[in-house]
């Protein structure tokens, strides 16, 4: 079973300097750079491990739906996204209240999908649960995915990630359950 890519978008394939609007395009706030900027380097990535499926982990799925968040990757990731960890659908989304952080997010949906492996690519160790960070790839926010040496390095640990073990049913914070209940 191939290695489940869960997929920032911001710092990863663009800045993170991101404003985000109720109703709007989201606005790149980073002078020389734009939106999306870092697509090739995911195409390439995708080439060396045509298998991937990609489960978007960014904000954009929240601000402007999930058909189009997807539809902003080249094509080759569009065929093998499987889904985003916002939980809910473009219809109840602004009907929420405050979202949950983007960290409760990963943890619910490693929860439900309970993928055999995963990587996960981001700009921020703090969004990652504490057993995965062994198969966390952390960017620098500001750059993201920029270089031929990044990708083959996502390349590998996506070759060679590790199964979870079992995936231990996750509590808040990225907390084994049965440690965040006492």
């Amino acid at each position: 079973m191939p290695c489940t890519l869960y997929l920032g978008f911001e710092g990863v394939l663009h800045p993170n300097q991101v404003f985000f609007s109720t109703g709007g395009l989201p606005k790149l706030k980073a002078p020389g750079h734009k939106l999306f900027e870092n697509n090739h380097f995911l195409e390439q990535i995708l080439e060396a491990v045509p298998d991937t499926p990609i489960v978007i982990h960014s904000w954009w799925v929240y601000y402007v739906g999930y058909r189009a968040a997807r539809e902003r990757l080249p094509a080759v990731a569009q065929r093998q996204v499987i889904g985003a960890t916002w939980p809910r659908n473009r219809v109840t989304r602004f009907k929420s209240k405050e979202p949950t952080p983007r960290s409760d997010w990963l943890i619910q949906d490693l929860a439900r999908r309970r993928p055999q492996s995963v990587a996960i690519v981001d700009y921020d160790y703090r969004l990652v649960p504490t057993q995965l960070k062994d198969v966390a790839f952390i960017l620098h926010g500001t750059q993201g995915l920029c270089s031929q040496e990044q990708c083959d390095a996502l390349i590998t640990l996506l070759r060679e990630a590790p199964a979870c073990s079992p995936l231990v049913p996750l509590g808040r914070k990225g907390t084994p359950a049965s440690a965040s209940n006492t």
